[in-house]
Protein backbone atom coordinates (compact mmCIF):
# COMPACT_ATOMS: atom_id res chain seq x y z
CA UNK A 1 0.00 0.00 0.00
CA UNK A 2 1.34 3.45 -0.91
CA UNK A 3 2.15 5.89 1.86
CA UNK A 4 -0.42 8.37 0.49
CA UNK A 5 -3.17 5.79 1.08
CA UNK A 6 -2.03 5.33 4.68
CA UNK A 7 -2.18 9.11 5.22
CA UNK A 8 -5.66 9.34 3.71
CA UNK A 9 -7.05 6.59 5.93
CA UNK A 10 -5.66 8.21 9.08
CA UNK A 11 -6.00 11.95 8.43
CA UNK A 12 -8.50 12.41 5.59
CA UNK A 13 -8.40 15.38 3.25
CA UNK A 14 -5.77 17.63 4.92
CA UNK A 15 -3.03 15.00 4.85
CA UNK A 16 -3.69 13.73 1.36
CA UNK A 17 -3.99 17.27 -0.01
CA UNK A 18 -0.63 18.31 1.40
CA UNK A 19 1.01 15.18 0.03
CA UNK A 20 -0.38 15.28 -3.49
CA UNK A 21 -0.86 18.96 -4.36
CA UNK A 22 2.81 19.62 -4.95
CA UNK A 23 3.61 16.46 -6.89
CA UNK A 24 0.50 16.59 -9.07
CA UNK A 25 1.18 20.14 -10.24
CA UNK A 26 4.93 20.36 -10.66
CA UNK A 27 5.06 18.04 -13.65
CA UNK A 28 2.07 16.93 -15.70
CA UNK A 29 3.84 14.03 -17.34
CA UNK A 30 3.46 10.42 -16.25
CA UNK A 31 6.14 10.96 -13.61
CA UNK A 32 4.32 13.88 -11.96
CA UNK A 33 2.86 11.81 -9.16
CA UNK A 34 6.14 10.08 -8.36
CA UNK A 35 8.35 10.99 -5.42
CA UNK A 36 10.88 13.77 -6.04
CA UNK A 37 8.96 15.50 -8.82
CA UNK A 38 10.24 18.89 -7.63
CA UNK A 39 13.77 17.82 -8.59
CA UNK A 40 12.73 17.67 -12.25
CA UNK A 41 11.74 21.35 -12.56
CA UNK A 42 15.28 22.64 -13.10
CA UNK A 43 17.39 25.09 -11.12
CA UNK A 44 18.75 27.58 -13.67
CA UNK A 45 16.83 30.21 -15.64
CA UNK A 46 19.37 29.91 -18.45
CA UNK A 47 18.87 26.16 -18.72
CA UNK A 48 15.07 26.33 -18.36
CA UNK A 49 14.90 29.00 -21.08
CA UNK A 50 16.60 26.47 -23.37
CA UNK A 51 14.33 23.56 -22.45
CA UNK A 52 16.32 22.39 -19.42
CA UNK A 53 18.50 19.95 -21.38
CA UNK A 54 21.92 20.72 -19.90
CA UNK A 55 23.49 17.29 -19.36
CA UNK A 56 26.31 18.05 -21.82
CA UNK A 57 27.01 21.68 -20.85
CA UNK A 58 30.53 22.26 -19.53
CA UNK A 59 30.18 25.79 -18.10
CA UNK A 60 27.03 25.87 -16.01
CA UNK A 61 26.28 27.66 -12.75
CA UNK A 62 24.31 24.63 -11.46
CA UNK A 63 26.73 21.93 -12.66
CA UNK A 64 26.18 19.74 -9.60
CA UNK A 65 22.46 19.53 -10.46
CA UNK A 66 22.59 19.00 -14.22
CA UNK A 67 25.66 16.78 -14.43
CA UNK A 68 28.31 16.44 -11.70
CA UNK A 69 30.72 15.24 -14.37
CA UNK A 70 30.94 18.75 -15.78
CA UNK A 71 32.56 20.02 -12.55
CA UNK A 72 35.89 18.61 -13.68
CA UNK A 73 36.07 21.23 -16.44
CA UNK A 74 35.46 24.23 -14.19
CA UNK A 75 38.06 27.01 -14.21
CA UNK A 76 36.39 29.50 -11.82
CA UNK A 77 34.26 29.61 -8.68
CA UNK A 78 30.62 30.66 -8.85
CA UNK A 79 27.69 31.39 -6.54
CA UNK A 80 24.19 31.23 -8.04
CA UNK A 81 20.62 31.64 -6.81
CA UNK A 82 17.31 30.92 -8.57
CA UNK A 83 13.66 31.50 -7.72
CA UNK A 84 10.66 30.19 -9.62
CA UNK A 85 7.43 32.19 -9.35
CA UNK A 86 4.88 29.40 -9.46
CA UNK A 87 1.10 29.56 -9.35
CA UNK A 88 -1.23 27.74 -6.94
CA UNK A 89 0.80 28.70 -3.83
CA UNK A 90 3.80 26.57 -4.84
CA UNK A 91 7.38 27.51 -3.98
CA UNK A 92 10.66 26.50 -5.63
CA UNK A 93 14.12 28.01 -5.12
CA UNK A 94 17.74 26.89 -5.32
CA UNK A 95 21.24 28.04 -4.43
CA UNK A 96 24.50 26.65 -5.78
CA UNK A 97 28.23 26.97 -5.14
CA UNK A 98 30.78 25.43 -7.51
CA UNK A 99 34.56 25.68 -7.59
CA UNK A 100 37.55 24.26 -9.41
CA UNK A 101 40.16 22.19 -7.58
CA UNK A 102 43.42 22.54 -9.51
CA UNK A 103 44.78 20.93 -11.46
CA UNK A 104 41.85 18.87 -12.80
CA UNK A 105 38.93 18.53 -10.39
CA UNK A 106 35.89 20.41 -9.13
CA UNK A 107 33.31 20.44 -6.35
CA UNK A 108 29.71 21.63 -6.10
CA UNK A 109 27.02 22.14 -3.46
CA UNK A 110 23.34 22.72 -4.27
CA UNK A 111 20.35 23.28 -1.99
CA UNK A 112 16.86 22.98 -3.50
CA UNK A 113 13.76 23.96 -1.51
CA UNK A 114 10.19 23.42 -2.68
CA UNK A 115 6.76 23.33 -1.14
CA UNK A 116 3.13 24.38 -1.01
CA UNK A 117 1.73 26.99 1.38
CA UNK A 118 -1.81 28.08 2.32
CA UNK A 119 -3.32 24.60 2.02
CA UNK A 120 -6.96 24.82 3.13
CA UNK A 121 -7.40 22.03 5.67
CA UNK A 122 -10.89 20.58 6.00
CA UNK A 123 -12.54 17.62 7.67
CA UNK A 124 -14.25 14.83 5.76
CA UNK A 125 -17.54 16.76 6.14
CA UNK A 126 -16.02 19.92 4.61
CA UNK A 127 -15.54 22.04 7.73
CA UNK A 128 -12.44 24.22 7.75
CA UNK A 129 -9.80 23.25 10.32
CA UNK A 130 -6.61 25.27 9.73
CA UNK A 131 -4.12 26.30 7.06
CA UNK A 132 -1.28 23.87 6.31
CA UNK A 133 1.99 23.92 4.44
CA UNK A 134 4.37 21.24 3.20
CA UNK A 135 7.97 21.36 2.01
CA UNK A 136 10.73 19.28 0.47
CA UNK A 137 14.49 19.87 0.58
CA UNK A 138 17.47 18.33 -1.18
CA UNK A 139 21.14 19.06 -0.59
CA UNK A 140 23.70 17.96 -3.21
CA UNK A 141 27.41 17.35 -2.51
CA UNK A 142 29.31 16.74 -5.75
CA UNK A 143 32.86 15.96 -6.83
CA UNK A 144 34.36 15.39 -10.28
CA UNK A 145 37.77 14.50 -11.67
CA UNK A 146 39.04 15.19 -15.18
CA UNK A 147 41.05 12.61 -17.12
CA UNK A 148 43.28 13.23 -20.16
CA UNK A 149 41.79 16.73 -20.67
CA UNK A 150 38.74 15.33 -22.46
CA UNK A 151 36.63 13.32 -20.06
CA UNK A 152 35.38 14.13 -16.57
CA UNK A 153 33.58 11.77 -14.19
CA UNK A 154 31.54 13.01 -11.25
CA UNK A 155 29.33 11.75 -8.44
CA UNK A 156 26.75 13.42 -6.20
CA UNK A 157 25.50 12.50 -2.74
CA UNK A 158 21.96 13.80 -2.12
CA UNK A 159 20.36 14.27 1.29
CA UNK A 160 16.56 14.29 0.97
CA UNK A 161 13.80 15.45 3.32
CA UNK A 162 10.04 15.80 3.04
CA UNK A 163 7.96 17.58 5.71
CA UNK A 164 4.27 16.71 5.53
CA UNK A 165 1.66 18.28 7.84
CA UNK A 166 -1.02 15.96 9.20
CA UNK A 167 -2.97 18.02 11.71
CA UNK A 168 -1.37 17.94 15.13
CA UNK A 169 2.17 17.22 13.96
CA UNK A 170 4.41 17.03 10.91
CA UNK A 171 5.50 13.76 9.43
CA UNK A 172 9.02 13.73 8.06
CA UNK A 173 10.31 11.46 5.36
CA UNK A 174 14.04 11.33 4.75
CA UNK A 175 16.60 9.49 2.68
CA UNK A 176 19.73 9.68 0.62
CA UNK A 177 20.46 9.15 -3.05
CA UNK A 178 23.15 9.42 -5.66
CA UNK A 179 23.81 10.82 -9.12
CA UNK A 180 26.67 9.77 -11.41
CA UNK A 181 27.65 11.62 -14.56
CA UNK A 182 30.21 11.69 -17.36
CA UNK A 183 31.03 14.58 -19.65
CA UNK A 184 33.18 14.10 -22.75
CA UNK A 185 34.77 17.06 -24.51
CA UNK A 186 34.78 15.99 -28.16
CA UNK A 187 36.41 19.27 -29.24
CA UNK A 188 36.19 22.96 -28.37
CA UNK A 189 32.68 23.18 -29.87
CA UNK A 190 31.03 19.81 -29.21
CA UNK A 191 30.45 18.01 -25.89
CA UNK A 192 28.53 14.87 -24.91
CA UNK A 193 27.19 13.92 -21.50
CA UNK A 194 25.52 11.02 -19.71
CA UNK A 195 23.95 11.03 -16.25
CA UNK A 196 22.11 8.63 -13.97
CA UNK A 197 19.98 10.56 -11.47
CA UNK A 198 18.27 9.36 -8.28
CA UNK A 199 20.23 6.14 -7.88
CA UNK A 200 18.71 4.37 -4.84
CA UNK A 201 16.86 7.59 -3.94
CA UNK A 202 13.79 7.21 -1.73
CA UNK A 203 11.88 8.73 1.17
CA UNK A 204 11.66 6.55 4.25
CA UNK A 205 8.47 7.10 6.27
CA UNK A 206 7.78 5.64 9.71
CA UNK A 207 4.20 4.80 10.68
CA UNK A 208 4.76 5.24 14.43
CA UNK A 209 3.46 8.84 14.22
CA UNK A 210 -0.08 7.63 13.55
CA UNK A 211 -0.28 3.98 14.56
CA UNK A 212 0.81 1.80 17.47
CA UNK A 213 2.55 -0.64 15.18
CA UNK A 214 5.76 0.78 13.74
CA UNK A 215 6.42 0.11 10.11
CA UNK A 216 8.65 1.81 7.55
CA UNK A 217 7.18 2.82 4.20
CA UNK A 218 9.31 3.74 1.20
CA UNK A 219 8.57 6.13 -1.68
CA UNK A 220 11.10 5.35 -4.39
CA UNK A 221 12.26 8.06 -6.80
CA UNK A 222 12.24 7.17 -10.50
CA UNK A 223 15.69 6.53 -11.94
CA UNK A 224 16.41 9.21 -14.56
CA UNK A 225 18.84 8.38 -17.36
CA UNK A 226 19.81 11.18 -19.73
CA UNK A 227 22.13 11.51 -22.71
CA UNK A 228 22.91 14.98 -23.99
CA UNK A 229 24.84 16.93 -26.61
CA UNK A 230 25.87 20.58 -26.72
CA UNK A 231 27.37 22.64 -29.54
CA UNK A 232 28.66 26.19 -29.59
CA UNK A 233 29.70 28.72 -32.24
CA UNK A 234 30.51 32.42 -32.16
CA UNK A 235 26.84 33.38 -32.58
CA UNK A 236 24.76 30.64 -30.94
CA UNK A 237 24.78 27.75 -28.48
CA UNK A 238 22.58 24.64 -28.60
CA UNK A 239 21.99 21.86 -26.08
CA UNK A 240 19.58 18.92 -25.90
CA UNK A 241 18.85 15.80 -23.83
CA UNK A 242 17.10 12.51 -24.47
CA UNK A 243 16.02 10.70 -21.35
CA UNK A 244 13.98 7.90 -19.85
CA UNK A 245 12.53 7.45 -16.36
CA UNK A 246 12.53 3.95 -14.92
CA UNK A 247 10.43 2.68 -12.02
CA UNK A 248 10.84 -0.90 -10.80
CA UNK A 249 12.70 -1.92 -13.98
CA UNK A 250 9.94 -0.53 -16.22
CA UNK A 251 10.18 2.57 -18.39
CA UNK A 252 7.74 5.13 -17.02
CA UNK A 253 8.27 7.85 -19.63
CA UNK A 254 10.65 9.17 -22.30
CA UNK A 255 11.57 12.81 -22.65
CA UNK A 256 13.19 15.38 -24.92
CA UNK A 257 14.58 18.64 -23.59
CA UNK A 258 16.55 21.10 -25.66
CA UNK A 259 16.94 24.58 -27.02
CA UNK A 260 19.05 27.30 -28.59
CA UNK A 261 20.77 30.39 -27.20
CA UNK A 262 21.49 33.27 -29.60
CA UNK A 263 24.18 35.81 -28.73
CA UNK A 264 22.70 39.18 -29.65
CA UNK A 265 25.79 40.96 -28.36
CA UNK A 266 28.78 40.27 -26.14
CA UNK A 267 26.63 40.76 -23.04
CA UNK A 268 23.09 39.84 -24.18
CA UNK A 269 21.58 36.49 -25.16
CA UNK A 270 18.10 35.29 -26.14
CA UNK A 271 16.85 31.72 -25.69
CA UNK A 272 14.16 29.35 -26.91
CA UNK A 273 13.51 25.77 -25.82
CA UNK A 274 11.17 22.80 -25.75
CA UNK A 275 10.74 20.66 -22.63
CA UNK A 276 8.69 17.71 -23.83
CA UNK A 277 5.42 19.44 -24.85
CA UNK A 278 6.16 22.70 -23.03
CA UNK A 279 7.67 25.78 -24.70
CA UNK A 280 10.20 27.90 -22.84
CA UNK A 281 11.73 31.29 -23.56
CA UNK A 282 14.41 33.36 -21.89
CA UNK A 283 17.10 36.00 -21.97
CA UNK A 284 20.29 36.81 -20.11
CA UNK A 285 22.46 39.85 -19.49
CA UNK A 286 26.09 39.64 -18.42
CA UNK A 287 27.57 42.62 -16.62
CA UNK A 288 30.65 43.64 -14.65
CA UNK A 289 30.48 43.88 -10.87
CA UNK A 290 34.04 43.44 -9.56
CA UNK A 291 35.65 42.20 -12.76
CA UNK A 292 34.84 42.06 -16.48
CA UNK A 293 31.59 40.18 -17.10
CA UNK A 294 31.67 38.44 -13.72
CA UNK A 295 27.89 38.58 -13.10
CA UNK A 296 24.86 37.38 -15.04
CA UNK A 297 21.12 37.86 -14.64
CA UNK A 298 18.91 35.32 -16.41
CA UNK A 299 15.16 35.23 -16.94
CA UNK A 300 12.97 32.46 -18.32
CA UNK A 301 9.29 31.74 -18.75
CA UNK A 302 7.76 28.28 -19.03
CA UNK A 303 4.38 28.10 -20.77
CA UNK A 304 2.29 25.55 -18.87
CA UNK A 305 -0.94 24.22 -20.40
CA UNK A 306 -2.98 23.94 -17.18
CA UNK A 307 -1.61 26.60 -14.82
CA UNK A 308 -0.37 30.13 -15.40
CA UNK A 309 3.06 30.64 -17.01
CA UNK A 310 5.98 30.18 -14.63
CA UNK A 311 8.59 32.94 -14.39
CA UNK A 312 12.14 32.05 -13.35
CA UNK A 313 14.94 34.45 -12.34
CA UNK A 314 18.57 33.52 -11.68
CA UNK A 315 21.62 35.49 -10.63
CA UNK A 316 25.16 34.10 -10.96
CA UNK A 317 28.42 35.61 -9.75
CA UNK A 318 31.86 34.23 -10.70
CA UNK A 319 35.01 34.94 -8.75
Amino acid sequence: MKFSAIIHRRFGLPGITALLLWSSLTNLQASGGQAGSYLRLGTSARAIGMGNGFTAVRDNAFSAYYNPGSLGFRSVRSLSVTNQFLSLDRRHSAISFAANLPPAAGIGIVWIHAGVVDIDGRTASGAHTETYSSSEDAIFFSFARQFKNRISIGITLKILQNQLPTGDKKLQGSGIGYDAGILYKVNNKLSAGLILQNINSAYQWSSDAFTDRKRVYEDQFPLDTKFGLSYTTNSFFAAADLGVEIVESEILSASFQGGVEYYYSESTAFRFGLQNNTFTFGAGITHSLLDRFDSRIDYAVRIESVTQPTHIVSYAFTF
